[in-house]
């Protein structure tokens, strides 16, 4: 997999604009985000991962910060997605890979037969700048949410 994009934000930048907006709006908060991009319900890895993520979420919400995932699914599969893991986290549909293409994330791969995201973290605090960035280089390379949440309670 090799992204078609080179403008991923880095620690200490801010999130692009519409992907933020995008995560305030479906969170319903202005606290700390964790913005996770997968690569969508088809996805194996991506299934487990979420899973993982959605036990962390009442230690998230401690520390005021909501989780945000995002992929290039349709409403259907983010659906489906949605039903796999519950409702202890908010989920993006990008088909059109908007957001995706903001974050630099776009990638092609020959498993499936059409874009996706590459598997990507940011911790974002309240003023929107991220201040730990995790990109994935294959599909079951992700960061562990005990990590993540290590970020988060940094911050």
């Amino acid at each position: 997999m090799q992204p078609q994009s080179a403008t991923m934000p880095q620690s200490g930048q801010p999130l692009p604009a519409p992907v933020l907006q995008a995560a305030r709006c479906a969170s319903g908060a202005d606290g700390h985000l964790l913005v996770i991009a997968y690569r969508g319900f088809w996805c194996d890895h991506c299934r487990e991962y979420l899973g993982e993520l959605a036990a962390i979420t009442d230690a998230l919400a401690e520390c005021n910060t909501t989780l945000v995932c995002l992929s290039a699914d349709d409403e259907e599969r983010t659906e489906a997605m949605r039903q796999h893991v519950g409702e202890r986290m908010q989920l993006i549909a990008d088909p059109q890979l908007t957001l995706i293409d903001c974050l630099g994330l776009r990638t092609s791969d020959a498993a499936v037969a059409h874009d996706v995201s590459l598997p990507a973290a940011f911790i974002v605090d309240r003023s929107g700048v991220v201040r730990y960035c995790y990109i994935g280089r294959s599909p079951a390379d992700r960061p562990r949410p005990a990590l993540l949440l290590l970020g988060v309670e940094q911050l």
